[in-house]
């Protein structure tokens, strides 16, 4: 029987240890393999991996172990005297084992000069989203799915209309499986549906597969939501993966999953987390906040650079095909925008990027960003993390294909400003006629993935200078600045460090940060007649940006306005105050009161005509940003 076991970097070492009588001392053999001891040695050292320190230093550690047992002595006080053989073989190993701390220590000193030189290099680092659909709800039964049998809509809403139907006391009066179908299906139709939940529905059917779709994903950072079975299922399988995790769990009784964040062990480490819990209304009756949904926050930091980036995990309100619910939505946005704010103000690191992923249950995630935006722009006390103006979208094919619906509802959302995307995952083509789940996909979401590149500090500072010479060019408003990199850009500019740019020099200034094919000859003097002709200082600097943003609008403009026409419910071009009231309680991150409301109407209301025309509106959004 084997008496012990050595293993590291895969390689796993038997030694067998056997006490013989002779001479009437006890003598201790070993062997490797069954082998001879100077063949077992020699064996041993030609299977040991030489591609890492950990598998020289397992190698040293066996020749080191063999030296200890060659000076073994017999039980009690008498000395055994090695075999001539014996010692020729301690002196081998002796020199073996010296070769082998020599060259650990090179190639611990080649790894420290890689890791310094992998440090110098901007961090590449790939990002999942994996809607894994709950063993609880993979319920092909329910009327969202019922594969197996021909579903036209009209079929499918009457089903749906029973499910949903309750007394006057709110309980279901079709409550279960399958009183709500009895009828509009067959008996041989019901049985086709349950065969197919077994099949492709059932937990034990889908989730070692789930297992397989996640170590085929390969990325370094992981979002999975609608998650349950995380600690006897999840948790350790992705512990054997090298991933380490967290979970939370959806505040809702009723409710078994959550949202979870894997990071490969040997890329990140964890330093620190948070939750934000929505809170979708407010029940009068037990005088409560309602809170379904979550979503989890982390801070992550590279073990490699030490980036640390802001990591987030959400799963929104469902029913993306009910547009009226974005309203819903916007608003969970906005608290999880607001809860970035004070997760990352807490930890004191407010200029680490920004990576948003999740299922948003929704069609138009501009839409999203931009109620979210609003709702908290229009209060002057509103917090508000520039990931909202800076958000970038991975584009994909439909995330979700099911016989009810084709959509696009996960993402990856990043801030264009300190990341670039450098790959993105190429989808499966599904079809409504092979619905999913199904025996390739185990969840009705099929994962995506994402490459990024961080930018150095030199081209987040080139990028601003751009941005500021593009805004008085009135040729583009893609990022928002903070007053340190108005600094910063003003820094490029300034190559004397004087602390002025003259006005003679601006122009060379700006061919010079940005190249020559940039800005022509006629929009380079449109630009410089809006700055002073005498020197240019940082004060002027900024506000010349200012003007030009007062006059071009804020970035995010668009979506901005996109939600001026949501909420202008009747319309008729205006927003009266009773849809802004409605804009407030519907998406606002926190409880605003009416006669507040009302004040600020009235201060954006210009005109004082009793309604907010789209001029008004965004004017008053651009003074406040």
């Amino acid at each position: 029987m084997p008496a012990g076991r050595v293993s590291s970097a895969k390689v796993f070492l038997f030694v067998r240890l056997s006490i013989a009588k002779s001479r009437g001392v006890s003598l201790l053999h070993w062997d490797f393999f069954h082998l001879a001891p100077a063949q077992g040695c020699q064996a041993s050292m030609q299977m040991v991996c030489y591609s890492s320190p950990e598998a020289v230093q397992l190698k040293a550690y066996i020749l080191h172990a063999s030296l200890q047992q060659l000076s073994l002595r017999a039980h009690g006080n008498v000395d055994l005297l090695a075999a001539p053989e014996e010692q020729s073989t301690t002196s081998t190993i002796q020199e073996q084992l010296e070769i082998m701390q020599a060259e650990l220590s090179q190639m611990r000193s080649d790894l420290t000069g890689l890791r310094q030189q992998m440090s110098r290099v901007p961090l590449h680092f790939s990002v999942g989203q994996y809607n894994i659909l709950a063993g609880y709800l993979g319920n092909n039964m329910e009327p969202w799915f019922l594969y197996g049998v021909d579903m036209p809509n009209e079929r499918r809403n009457a089903i749906i209309e029973r499910h949903e139907l309750q007394d006057s006391a709110g309980n279901y009066v079709n409550f279960g499986w399958p009183s709500y179908a009895s009828g509009l299906l067959s008996e041989d139709e019901i049985h086709k549906v349950e065969q197919v939940h077994k099949e492709h529905f059932a937990w034990d059917r889908r989730k070692g597969k789930l297992v397989e779709v996640i170590q085929n994903l390969d990325v370094d950072l992981l979002s999975l939501v609608e998650c349950d079975h995380y600690e006897d299922h999840f948790q350790p399988a992705l512990t054997a993966m090298g991933y380490d995790s967290i979970w939370h769990q959806r505040p809702r009784s009723t409710s078994q999953d959550g949202c979870c964040i894997a990071w490969r062990r040997s890329c990140f480490e964890l330093l620190a987390s948070d939750v934000v819990e929505y809170a979708d209304s407010y029940d009068r009756n037990v005088k409560k906040l309602v809170r379904d949904r979550i979503a989890l926050l982390s801070l992550m930091r590279s073990r490699v650079t030490e980036d640390v980036i802001c990591f987030v995990s959400t799963h929104l309100a469902r029913n993306p095909e009910h547009v009226q619910r974005d309203s819903l939505r916007g608003r969970q946005i906005g608290q999880v925008i607001r809860g970035i704010s004070d997760f990352v103000q807490k930890y004191h690191v407010e200029d680490v990027p920004c990576v948003l992923t999740g299922d948003l249950n929704a069609t138009h995630f501009e839409r999203l960003l931009g109620i979210a935006s609003v709702a908290a722009l229009l209060r002057q006390d509103a917090s508000v993390h520039p990931f909202v103006f800076d958000c970038k979208d991975m584009p994909s094919r439909a995330t979700s294909v099911t016989t009810a619906r084709q959509m696009r509802l996960d993402a990856i959302l990043h801030q264009g400003k300190y990341m670039d995307l450098v790959e993105a995952c190429d989808l499966p083509v599904l079809s409504v006629k092979d619905p999913i789940p199904n025996d390739r996909h185990p969840s009705d979401h099929v994962p995506i993935k994402a490459t990024f590149r961080l930018r150095t500090k030199l081209e987040i500072t080139q990028q601003s200078a751009l941005e500021w010479y593009l805004r008085l060019a009135e040729r583009g408003s893609f990022h928002a600045l903070s007053a340190q990199e108005l600094r910063d850009a003003f820094t490029l500019y300034n190559h004397s460090g004087s602390g002025f740019i003259t006005a003679g020099r601006v122009r060379e200034a700006i061919a010079s940060v940005m190249g020559t094919t940039v800005a022509g000859p006629e929009e380079m003097d449109r630009v410089l007649a809006k700055l002073p002709p005498s020197d240019m200082d940082l004060p002027t600097f900024v506000d010349a940006f200012k003007k030009a943003t007062v006059h071009m609008g804020m970035p995010g403009m668009e979506d901005i306005r996109a939600t001026f026409e949501f909420f202008d419910t009747n319309e008729n071009g205006f927003l009266e105050l009773c849809e802004m009231q409605a804009m407030f309680r519907e998406c606002s991150p926190v409880a605003v009161p009416d006669d507040e409301i009302e004040r600020l109407f009235h201060q954006i209301n210009s005109a004082h005509d009793g309604q907010i025309s789209m001029e008004e509106y965004t004017q008053h959004i651009t003074k406040v940003w």
